[in-house]
C-alpha cells in the first residue's frame, strides 16, 4: 500500500476495518512511531485533549470484564455491581 499524506474518507476507512476483521490483519507502517514520553505527562497537553475531545464528544466505555458474559453487562450501581441484560430492539 502506498503511503500518502491524505486522510481517507469514512466509507473507505469502514471498508478497510471490515476487511482487516475478516482477514485478521492490520495495517503495517513503514517506520516505527516514537511518541515522546512528555506527551503522556504534560498537564497542558492533557487539558487540551480533554477539552477538544473528551468533553466535546460522547465516549463509549465498557471494561473488558464488563463484557465477559455474552448478553450481559456489569455496571456499577450505588457502589455495587448489578447485572443488566442488553435491551432487545
Amino acid at each position: 500500500m502506498a503511503t500518502t499524506n491524505q486522510l481517507l474518507d469514512d466509507a473507505t476507512v469502514i471498508e478497510r476495518v471490515f476487511d482487516h476483521i475478516d482477514h485478521e490483519t492490520t495495517d503495517l507502517g513503514e517506520t516505527t512511531w516514537r511518541e515522546p514520553v512528555e506527551n503522556y505527562r504534560s498537564e497542558a497537553r492533557f487539558a487540551t485533549e480533554r477539552d477538544a475531545v473528551l468533553r466535546r464528544l460522547p465516549i463509549g466505555f465498557c471494561p473488558f470484564r464488563g463484557a465477559s458474559r455474552g448478553g450481559k453487562l456489569r455496571r456499577a450501581h450505588r457502589g455495587r455491581h448489578a447485572d443488566r441484560r442488553h435491551p432487545r430492539h
